[in-house]
């Protein structure tokens, strides 16, 4: 469904206000995840940098993580962390 069929459903169903809270959510969350996904993409060109020491890695990616991301959402970030690497350890 496109914003705007979104939009309407959602005002239909709890209002004007109320939808255009959840549309701004929505812009918020995929904000989030644009960012989440670059991240992720440069975290792993970090970690695969056998140049750098275990320490390095570790420290560069605290470095890319702080810019990025407010304290309240770095307890969150390290989740998805260790669920991609977990994942990505899966996969061959």
């Amino acid at each position: 469904m496109d914003a705007q069929s979104q939009f309407l459903v959602r005002e239909s169903l709890v209002g004007t206000e109320a939808s255009q809270r959840l549309a701004a959510l929505d812009e918020k969350r995929a904000q989030f995840e644009q960012s989440v996904q670059s991240y992720m993409l440069v975290r792993a060109e970090i970690i695969e940098n056998e140049s750098l020491s275990e320490y390095d890695r570790e420290q560069a990616i605290a470095e890319l993580r702080e810019p990025l991301f407010d304290s309240s959402q770095i307890r969150r970030i390290e989740a998805l962390e260790r669920i991609h690497d977990q994942n990505s350890a899966l996969t061959p």
